[in-house]
């Protein structure tokens, strides 16, 4: 969560990490390649509703294990509305993935968002179910937004107990929000720009060796010694085209492919958040 949190959660949004305890942590963020700010970023305990579920609920949401994950995001897509109610849209995501915010709102244009319907990327099949892939986040409207709040103990329940185990997938966000959207009469929208896999997966182009563009003027010229010190650890990334990217992104990348204006990547470890954030705000 750190990485998220210092890079493009710092970019002026309302947003929030949740987890499982409260917890504070040191952070630094550089808004440039001349300056960083130090400061203080609280992660959430996602908040568990009062009712006669509430003991269920916080056993099943609090664990630290993967099958905590739907219940994490619901119950925090809840906490998040309560806390923005005139917000339109809401972006759900996990803590490796990069989101370019400029990007978010050109993914729900001539959507309303007064009617239930939640937006995302690479469609995809599972036991018979069509899905959006939730690896680069989902945005859900405020009417859905509002619909799974009012519902989400039977929800969950429901998932956790009966459908999450008849898909084989119980841990699977995307695949339950998909279920919860048919319940509730809702929608999915399959937008571009929302990519499943990191930016080096869709190179397609013959094997060969590409190096990640570096300002090294920048690293040059600012005094920080913190962040000449980033700037050096993250120049030159070689990066192997072919693999397993090439074939995938026929299939994963089809939506993508004349996409200059990216949503989202997945699978982002920590260093290759910091490189996309300084690379898109050069």
């Amino acid at each position: 969560g750190r990485a998220v949190a210092e890079t493009w959660m710092g970019m002026g949004i309302d947003g929030h990490i949740y987890g499982e305890v409260e917890e504070q942590m040191k952070i630094s963020r550089c808004r440039d390649k001349t300056s960083c700010e130090e400061s203080l970023f609280t992660i959430l305990r996602v908040p568990i509703p009062e009712g006669s579920n509430k003991e269920w609920l916080e056993a099943l949401t609090l664990a630290d294990n993967f099958f905590s994950s739907v219940p994490k995001f619901v119950l925090a897509l809840v906490d998040l509305l309560v806390k923005y109610p005139h917000k339109k849209w809401f972006y759900l995501a996990g803590c490796d993935t990069f989101i370019l915010p400029r990007n978010v709102g050109k993914a729900v244009q001539g959507l309303d968002e007064n009617e239930l319907v939640f937006v995302g990327g690479h469609a995809g099949m599972h036991f018979g179910t069509l899905f959006l892939s939730g690896g680069s986040g989902l945005i859900f409207s405020r009417a859905l937004a509002h619909k799974i709040a009012q519902d989400a103990s039977f929800l969950l329940r429901s998932w956790m107990e009966k459908d999450g185990p008849r898909f084989r997938c119980t841990p699977c966000a995307d695949v339950a929000f998909v279920h919860f959207s048919r319940i509730l009469q809702g929608k999915m929208v399959e937008r571009p720009c929302f990519y499943a896999f990191w930016p080096q997966y869709y190179i397609s182009e013959e094997d060969g060796e590409v190096v990640w563009p570096w300002d090294q003027e920048a690293e040059e010229a600012t005094s920080d010694e913190r962040v000449r010190a980033f700037l050096s650890s993250c120049s030159r990334i070689s990066v192997k085209r072919g693999g397993l990217g090439v074939a995938a992104s026929k299939w994963w990348g089809r939506t993508n492919e004349k996409c200059e204006e990216p949503v989202a990547f997945h699978y982002l470890q920590p260093r290759a958040m910091r490189i996309l954030h300084a690379h898109w705000n050069r």
